[in-house]
């Protein structure tokens, strides 16, 4: 009787995360809608290319993409796991203006993958995330490619299993990490980069599939889940 019983939370548990994940949807989209008005852009979000004016410069390159490197490096486990946020501050801050600017004067076509790669693998967090944006839609907005290739990394770096075995695996920093990837995405989302919400439910379904046989991690998928809703509810 028990199992059943701990059966039927679970299965009603999902049926309401479901439902506020489609709630949800229509809430997204509508600010979405709203957002591209404003910005009186089409709903890809992108203004006429202009590379043919940019200064071809691969060594400003490869130290654009090393400021995302570091960035993720000096992270520890990953996007989110809070391990050095103070670190990461002070590289912004430091390079803030810099790393803008070269986006409109250096040409990066070439290394859209690779700097798609680096950004994803930053530690994500309620500090760097308005940045990190500003970045994003600023190469969305110059290299047509540029988004399919950031948000497919995103979410394989969202889905990649963490290795529970090293000694700093903590499991409150893995769904920490799941949290502010949801985040970001949601943000690109909101600001044009993909079209298709859909994307948005296929990494949150991982975390509905979580049962409670795995108590400390169904716990901890709730909470990402309620966060979510929380931030971004009407």
């Amino acid at each position: 009787m028990q199992v059943q019983e701990k059966e039927s939370l679970d299965h009603q548990t999902k049926k309401i995360l479901i439902q506020e994940m489609l709630d949800q949807q229509e809430a997204i989209e509508r600010i979405r809608g709203h957002n591209l008005q404003l910005i009186n852009e089409p709903a890809e979000y992108r203004k006429p290319l202009y590379e043919f004016k940019l200064e071809k410069n691969p060594q400003k390159v490869k130290l654009f993409i090393a400021f995302f490197l570091k960035m993720a490096a000096d992270s520890g486990q990953g996007s989110g796991s809070g391990a050095s946020n103070s670190v990461n501050d002070g590289i912004i801050d430091s390079r803030r203006e810099q790393i803008l600017q070269e986006i409109d004067n250096v040409y990066m076509k070439d290394d859209t993958k690779k700097i798609a790669e680096a950004i994803s693998h930053v530690s994500f967090s309620s500090r760097n995330q308005d940045f990190i944006v500003e970045v994003c839609c600023k190469l969305h907005q110059i290299y047509e490619e540029f988004s399919a290739l950031l948000i497919q990394s995103i979410i394989k770096v969202y889905k990649e299993p963490q290795n529970t075995r090293a000694q700093n695996y903590v499991l409150y920093r893995e769904f920490n990490r799941k949290r502010y990837i949801l985040r970001i995405l949601t943000e690109l989302y909101l600001k044009g980069l993909f079209q298709h919400y859909k994307d948005m439910f296929t990494c949150m379904n991982e975390l509905i599939l979580i049962t409670k046989t795995d108590q400390q991690s169904f716990l901890n998928a709730i909470m990402v889940l309620t966060d979510y809703f929380k931030t971004y509810g009407e």
